[in-house]
């Protein structure tokens, strides 16, 4: 792809806002949607309370990975500075990416042993999950689908950090279509895995896949930075091992120091989330109003793909555009501003009219034409279980609701996202994380309090517009 020029016009960012982010877009799109007909075929093949397990244990796989995951933020940026120089013949991209992934693989191996000889202090110390609010149906396969689920612990880990490197080199078209096999893999082969080998067997395809992509992306790093420079640097590795070892802790600590308040922001949100789910499963030790919950923030996942690209893209013009001129930065920004209220009035608008659509259905004749769907009847069976057609409107305006709700919190945590990126771009790495962290203990503190779905995301958006007005207050201070 083209490097942006030293002035490039508003058309020129759009024109490249464009160009990123379509094959990013596309990437974004397949997850949610993997997520929901997952939690479709798992809650009908295996019943509501084995998604109940998979939702928790994701969710504790994923505070892990979030704590762990603290070298691709910081050196995104690092590898877009790198790349715009003729990366074969430069030292300092095979140094920072060898470095990068053998720092990575030594955390993912030591963080799985740990984990899997603790796996009944981590869950039943009370700390992620309250075990009076779940029932004992669901934690007896906790404890078997985590000790899976970490066995791909290290490869993420690992995919993670070549993700970072490749995306810094503008391989996105890879990312894209390596990922997009991958996926349809998953969609394809996760109905008969479920099927005949249960949740164990979507994590043993998980591991499988994580496998396949870490090959994929090995192979094409290795064509990127070709075989001469790999030999000479290994040689020069084995002629100097203590300065190599030298640098390799120089690293790590680096990426500690300022990756550490991103990776507890994460840590603090994630632990927060779990004690949102087993909140919501006391008030229904069936797992039903988990079940609609966890649909929701599926359907949150599938409206933040516009805001969650726009940020990717980000992620990598923003350094770029920092490197070339303060005015390239500024338009950077402000067009990438301009996409992301855009997008977030589109979706408030379709939103609205799903609500109006909802209230459209007390009227008698709408209700009748409604009621006689079969094919939306048999819909909200699939997803929500919905079989009584006296409950389903009175049903459907309450997701209706939530889901308008749900919606804001995309477009506020969009914004957020972005001026969280600004940020790292300017090598800020720790305000933006405390203030995450501070308005995360307060929902934390509040969770007692919930007794709907309602309440739920209502208090979440409430607290995203207030994070959103205070890092925007802050940024102004570096940016305007």
């Amino acid at each position: 792809m083209d490097r942006i020029n030293k002035f490039d016009s508003k058309e020129n960012i759009d024109n490249k806002i464009s160009e990123i982010g379509k094959p990013l877009f596309v990437d974004q799109l397949i997850y949610p949607i993997l997520g929901i007909i997952e939690s479709i075929f798992i809650s009908k093949m295996s019943g509501l309370d084995k998604l109940a397990v998979q939702t928790i244990g994701d969710q504790i796989f994923g505070i892990f990975l979030n704590l762990f995951s603290f070298i691709p933020p910081i050196l995104l940026p690092l590898i877009s500075k790198v790349s715009e120089k003729d990366h074969k013949k430069d030292k300092s991209l095979i140094d920072l990416s060898f470095i990068s992934i053998v720092i990575s693989l030594i955390m993912g191996i030591s963080v799985t042993f740990l984990v899997i000889a603790n796996i009944k202090l981590i869950l039943y110390s009370g700390i992620l999950i309250s075990n009076d609010k779940i029932s004992d149906n669901i934690k007896e396969n906790l404890e078997s689908y985590i000790m899976i689920r970490f066995l791909s612990f290290p490869v993420c880990l690992y995919c993670g950090v070549l993700y970072t490197i490749l995306k810094g080199n503008m391989n996105i078209d890879l990312l894209v279509k390596s990922n997009f096999i991958c996926n349809l893999f998953y969609m394809i082969s996760s109905p008969f895995l479920i099927k005949y080998y249960g949740l164990q067997g979507i994590n043993l395809l998980c591991l499988f896949i994580e496998i396949i992509k870490s090959i994929v992306f090995s192979y094409n790093l290795y064509n990127i930075i070709g075989l001469q420079n790999l030999v000479r640097y290994f040689i020069s590795l084995y002629m100097k091992p203590k300065l190599f070892l030298l640098r390799l802790g120089n690293k790590f600590y680096y990426y500690i120091n300022n990756g550490i308040f991103i990776q507890i922001k994460n840590l603090v949100r994630k632990t927060t989330y779990m004690k949102i789910n087993t909140k919501i499963l006391s008030l229904d030790n069936n797992g039903k109003i988990l079940g609609i919950h966890i649909m929701l923030c599926k359907l949150y996942e599938l409206f933040y793909i516009f805001f969650k690209t726009l940020n990717s893209v980000s992620t990598v013009l923003i350094p770029k555009s920092i490197n070339e001129s303060k005015l390239n930065f500024e338009i950077t920004k402000s067009r990438i501003n301009f996409w992301i209220n855009k997008f977030g009035l589109y979706q408030f608008s379709i939103c609205l009219l799903n609500v109006i659509f909802i209230k459209l259905l007390h009227n008698p004749f709408f209700n009748n034409l409604f009621l006689n769907n079969k094919l939306v009847i048999n819909t909200l069976n699939l997803l929500f279980g919905i079989t009584d057609i006296n409950s389903i409107v009175p049903f459907l305006e309450t997701i209706g609701k939530t889901i308008l709700f749900t919606n804001m919190n995309c477009y506020i945590n969009g914004l957020v996202g972005f001026y969280e990126i600004l940020l790292q771009s300017n090598n800020i790495y720790k305000i933006h994380s405390i203030i995450s962290i501070i308005f995360s203990i307060i929902m934390f503190f509040i969770i007692p309090y919930y007794n709907n779905l309602q309440i739920v995301w209502v208090s979440s958006l409430l607290l995203s517009c207030l994070k959103f007005l205070v890092i925007k207050y802050y940024s102004k201070r570096f940016f305007d």
